[in-house]
């Protein structure tokens, strides 16, 4: 063995990735057909966060080695990094087809299954994992965790605590016994192996994230609207449609009749005004509860710097939207909800923005931010640019109308000034201020896509 290979080695066991580059591309320079340390190279990558170099890697390993299956494997965990779902799963595909099933390569299908949300399946390859490799760690975590999002809690308790028997100072295990006592809704007992977890490794972004939940469901009114929240990300998308249109749309405008009583209508003001502040409430769940974390210093240790920033962005306009929805809630005002969901868009992508680690990706999502922010601002100043002379116009008209005469030619100005009216209302604020509650309610998938198609940059 080298002393270049030496240094690599005791680089790579100590952490330091930064420095053990440099040493690896020398030795590939020597040897530059050396399957193997093409692979070093693509896991290296990974470790360093950046996965489009590490699957380059892995296809020149690929290229060199095209009957061997471990090469197809290193592709797939290098596509898993960057959220290549699919293409992760083809290449373990390609690697069961040249080299078997086994348990690392059903871990990887787990893994992928779990971020798709498709518990069952990610479940059974954990199990068909586990059937090859009864003590594969990997296939124990994550069969652990699906049990936990599939409502088998006991399954999953018995599991996580096996996992903890087995190592009580891995990091991952009480970062997996902690979601598991969040779905169980044991918020004390999550708290504490997620802070537990941190101790270990501070760098477990996924304890981070599990302490930072646990934080806000300790919260009576937080905790009621997350899990309301998570009831309803389990549901289909067509079902919450349907349950929106009902509750948010027909009922309200069916109580609204004038043909029904005054407490009816009021009745009906009051549900879809409800409707409305809870729309909002979801579209701004995020940068409101990290706020409110800021508030603890319990709460400011979960969150990361990147974390902090984005909520220190989110604050102004999270604070304009409230109180537009306020104004609207008191005096009412038909374009100040459109003014308060633009003004929530904005608070939601500047909080997704700041809290991203990669720079591509972050200046297009602050990008569409500054967009959000520009039409926000037109939601407050475009009413009275735009519609209130054309509403004087119709005023005038009418008094008109009462001459005879006039009568006939004025109903069909005023008319033509209505709908011209409304077509202006539809598409310079209700189609914009919809586009900017969709492009906030999906900034999480947003992100994702910009993430598959980034280039490999460092922070």
């Amino acid at each position: 063995m080298s002393t270049e290979t030496v240094h690599f080695t005791f680089l790579i066991r100590r952490g330091r990735f930064a420095e053990a580059e440099p040493i690896l591309r020398s030795l590939l320079a020597k040897e530059p057909d050396d399957v193997e340390l093409h692979l070093h190279l693509s896991k290296l990558l990974c470790r360093l966060d950046r996965p489009k170099e590490a699957q380059e890697a892995a296809r020149r390993a690929i290229g060199l080695a095209p009957e061997w299956s471990y090469p197809h494997e290193i592709l797939a965990e290098a596509l898993l990094a960057s959220t290549n779902l699919k293409e992760a799963e083809q290449s373990v595909d390609a690697a069961m087809a040249l080299g078997g099933d086994d348990a690392d390569l059903r871990a990887l299908l787990t893994r992928i299954y779990l971020d798709r949300d498709r518990w069952e399946t990610a479940l059974e390859h954990a199990g068909k994992g586990l059937a090859m490799d009864p003590d594969h760690d990997v296939c124990r975590f994550f069969r652990t965790i699906a049990l936990g999002k599939l409502g088998r809690h006991e399954e999953a308790e018995d599991s996580a605590l096996a996992l903890l028997s087995d190592d009580p100072e891995d990091s991952a295990n009480h970062s997996a016994r902690g979601w598991i006592l969040l779905e169980r809704d044991s918020v004390p007992e999550a708290r504490m192996h997620f802070q537990e977890a941190l101790r270990i490794d501070p760098d477990n972004e996924d304890a981070r994230t599990g302490l930072a939940q646990s934080l806000q469901r300790g919260n009576p009114v937080l905790g009621a609207l997350l899990r309301l929240l998570i009831s309803l990300s389990r549901l289909s998308i067509l079902k919450i449609v349907v349950f929106g249109v009902l509750l948010g749309v027909i009922l309200p405008n069916f109580l609204m009749s004038r043909s029904n009583p005054e407490a009816v209508r009021l009745i009906g003001r009051m549900i879809g005004t409800a409707f409305m502040l809870f729309i909002c409430l979801a579209m701004v769940a995020r940068p409101m509860f990290d706020g409110i974390l800021v508030l603890s210093r319990e709460g400011r240790e979960a969150l990361g710097p990147h974390e902090m920033k984005g909520v220190r962005w989110s604050v102004i306009p999270l604070f304009i939207g409230f109180v537009c929805l306020g104004l609207w809630i008191s005096n009412g005002g038909r374009s100040l909800p459109f003014a308060g969901m633009g003004w929530f868009a904005v608070s939601t992508l500047l909080h997704e923005g700041f809290s991203i680690r990669h720079p591509w990706v972050r200046r297009r999502v602050l990008a569409l931010a500054i967009v959000a922010s520009v039409l926000a601002a037109w939601f407050l100043i475009g009413p009275p640019i735009l519609l209130t002379p054309l509403a004087l116009e119709l005023v005038d008209s009418l008094k008109k109308s009462g001459d005879p005469e006039q009568a006939k030619a004025v109903l069909a100005e005023v008319a033509h000034r209505m709908e011209r009216l409304l077509s202006m209302k539809n598409w310079f604020f209700v189609y914009p201020a919809l586009a900017l509650y969709f492009l906030a309610s999906y900034s999480d998938d947003i992100t994702q896509a910009l993430i598959r198609r980034a280039p490999d940059e460092p922070e």
